[in-house]
């Protein structure tokens, strides 16, 4: 039983709230047998345009349904609570001296890729989210990684699949383990093996988070929101929707990403005086990795993957935010 794979199906039904969980998720013979040819088609396409634009060896050999069959997916969660129901699919890596695949850079580009489609044919109608974590992983694979996340994307995107890309590794992995951790005074779940080993750590009164005292208050209960319900929640799930609605809405374009890219701009118009909004994710340093939310977004069709600074208070540069989102509906 991987200790990772159990560790992001807490995260997902106790911080993302999912209904339901599994893990070495598969797709069934029935559902298989119910793509239709033109599913088939969408899967061909695919692969040739990715072999034709992407430097990566992903598909090899696998161009029809066997490369759907072999999918595998790590954690699976499903949410349906609000509004438009939301599906996550990830891989997981725990390997103790880094990614240790052959070529891991194809590997985790694959693994991503094949998440999207499969979320696509089997969960019509759902977002569509998919990731991959590992809590240890080289910068320069970790660079490779996300500089190839704008190439897929545009794939997905000429192909009509809209899915969020995700990757936690690193000190952004350690943030959602942190997240996790808060939460272990109030999950009591037998069958949470990954907070059942917190738990029995913490009884043994030894420090299982180096967050250990900054998570003795009771964390904000964790919602999905929308323009119309921004509530007492976390400002993660405040910015990353927001983004995500505007880019969808086609509110950012060449002009606003550019501001949005300068530190100056950013201070005058949220007071986040250190970091810009928006930094291309390939030039953001080590030291600053902590500093902006793993998710990647493409603003504008130009290849180019972005993050978004986390440096965000509730009483402070939320507000500021919240106002100038608001002026862009």
């Amino acid at each position: 039983m991987e200790i990772l794979e159990q560790a992001f199906k807490s995260y997902l039904k106790n911080v993302e709230g999912c209904s339901v969980v599994q893990t070495n998720w598969t797709p069934s013979p029935i559902q298989m047998d119910g793509l239709i040819q033109d599913d088939l088609i969408l899967v061909e396409k695919i692969a040739n345009e990715t072999m034709a634009t992407c430097p990566l060896d992903i598909f090899k050999k696998s161009k029809d349904d066997q490369f759907i069959r072999q999918a595998e997916i790590d954690v699976l969660g499903i949410k349906t609570d609000a509004g438009k129901p939301v599906v996550y699919l990830f891989d997981t890596a725990f390997h103790k001296n880094g990614l240790g695949y052959h070529d891991a850079v194809d590997t985790v580009i694959k693994k991503l890729l094949r998440a999207a489609i499969v979320g696509h044919l089997f969960f019509k109608g759902f977002d569509i989210h998919v990731g991959f974590l590992s809590p240890k992983c080289s910068k320069g694979k970790l660079n490779d990684i996300m500089a190839n996340i704008p190439v897929i994307n545009n794939i997905l995107k000429n192909n009509s699949i809209h899915a969020g890309i995700e990757v936690y590794a690193g000190n952004q992995f350690e943030l959602v383990i942190q997240d996790l951790i808060a939460l272990k005074g109030r999950i009591n779940d037998n069958d949470d093996i990954f907070m059942r080993a917190v738990q029995l750590l913490d009884l043994a009164n030894i420090n299982a988070s180096p967050a250990n005292a900054a998570n003795q208050n009771p964390p904000v209960k964790q919602v999905t929101i929308s323009p119309k319900n921004i509530g007492n929640v976390p400002n993660k799930k405040i910015i990353i929707p927001a983004i995500e609605d505007l880019i969808n809405r086609g509110k950012i374009d060449a002009t606003m990403l550019s501001s949005l890219c300068d530190k100056d701009y950013t201070s005058k118009t949220f007071q986040v005086s250190s970091f810009p909004f928006f930094k291309e994710a390939n030039s953001i340093g080590s030291n600053e990795q902590n500093r902006y939310y793993p998710n990647i977004f493409c603003p504008i069709n130009n290849g180019v993957a972005y993050r978004v600074t986390n440096q965000w208070r509730a009483g402070k540069n939320i507000p500021s935010f919240l106002s100038w989102y608001n002026s862009l509906k």
